[in-house]
């Protein structure tokens, strides 16, 4: 249930805002009012609402300011603002401010049912969103996880998605995404990395380490190598041994 908060100085307004709607029926419940922008502001820092239903003119803070402040502070919920008045820079600065929609007393309950509808479309397709973007995050943990712990076996992008039950395009799009490579660009990155480390730190013949990140031509790795390091495998122990 998404929760709302009502910001006005008017206690009649506040009141009848509580009732104008079947709230529940909209799948929103109402966790606090304020009566005006500094109280406000306090409220919606202590229950993260969705929904703020605000007036425009208070005093001591007004609405437009209080939805300044939060969205300095990162509030990124709806905003839905009432006023009696029909100025234009109102509406103008409420919509630079991520405001949904600017209702004009006296309010009806089509206008609110409008500007409700509204909100609720808008936060639904945030929660689909992130939901999305949380299961993308998931499976690209477990793509790369996998990639990094099997990179030397001459994996492919296709073997990759078949092992984890995924879509090959779907698996492209991501690994793309997320590093900015392609799948055999980033598997090629992985050989080098280790192939620099098994140069440097073991004994490793250089074709007992082609052999082992399972390459089938000796040719294609030695040019892979030096394009990666500006070195052959030769040289490039060498050079680490000098270091030493």
């Amino acid at each position: 249930m998404y929760k709302m908060i009502i910001v006005d100085d008017e206690y009649f307004t506040c009141e009848g805002l509580k009732i104008l709607l079947d709230w529940e029926s909209y799948n929103i419940s109402i966790v606090g009012t304020a009566q005006n922008g500094e109280e406000g502001l306090k409220l919606a820092k202590t229950v993260s609402p969705d929904i703020i239903i605000t007036d425009i003119r208070m005093k001591s803070m007004d609405g437009l300011d209080m939805i300044k402040h939060l969205r300095k502070d990162g509030f990124a919920g709806e905003v839905i603002i009432i006023s009696g008045f029909k100025v234009f820079e109102y509406a103008q600065d409420a919509i630079s401010n991520g405001v949904r929609s600017y209702l004009l007393k006296p309010l009806t309950r089509g206008k609110m049912i409008n500007a409700v509808e509204s909100v609720l479309e808008a936060l639904d397709e945030k929660k689909a969103e992130d939901r999305s973007e949380t299961i993308s995050l998931d499976t690209w943990s477990r793509i790369k996880h996998y990639v990094d712990e099997n990179f030397m076996r001459g994996i492919t992008l296709n073997s990759v998605a078949e092992t984890m039950h995924l879509n090959g395009s779907y698996a492209s799009r991501i690994f793309k995404k997320k590093t900015g490579k392609n799948f055999t660009d980033y598997v090629t990155m992985k050989r080098m990395e280790y192939a620099c480390n098994l140069l440097a730190n073991t004994e490793m013949s250089v074709n007992e380490i082609i052999d082992y990140l399972s390459y089938k031509d000796p040719r294609h790795f030695r040019e892979l190598f030096k394009k990666h390091t500006g070195y052959s495998p030769s040289e490039y122990r060498n050079a680490m041994r000098r270091k030493e």
